[in-house]
């Protein structure tokens, strides 16, 4: 009979560990993605500053270009060089 409550004992303590180890990996992975969502915010912020400088000190080579189809077709002029939708 003891040696059963033993055995559950051990059962639960070993359970538990688990649990816990899970656990801590759940929140660690959390934290890394947390931190991995505020490196990409920063690095996209920072991206459309370098594109907005570069479409002001670019020299425009515009096309005209189809962007949408169908019976309502949209024809822009798009920069070659920059992507500046002119």
């Amino acid at each position: 009979m003891e040696n059963s409550n033993a055995e559950n004992s051990n059962a639960e303590n070993s359970e538990e560990e688990n649990f816990d180890n899970v656990y801590k990996k759940y929140k660690e992975t959390k934290k890394k993605l947390h931190e991995l969502n505020k490196e990409k915010r920063l690095l996209e912020k920072e991206l459309s500053n370098i594109t907005k400088i570069m479409q002001k000190n670019c020299k425009h080579v515009f096309v005209r270009e189809v962007t949408t189809s169908g019976c309502y077709r949209e024809i822009h002029d798009i920069c070659n060089i920059c992507g500046l939708w002119g």
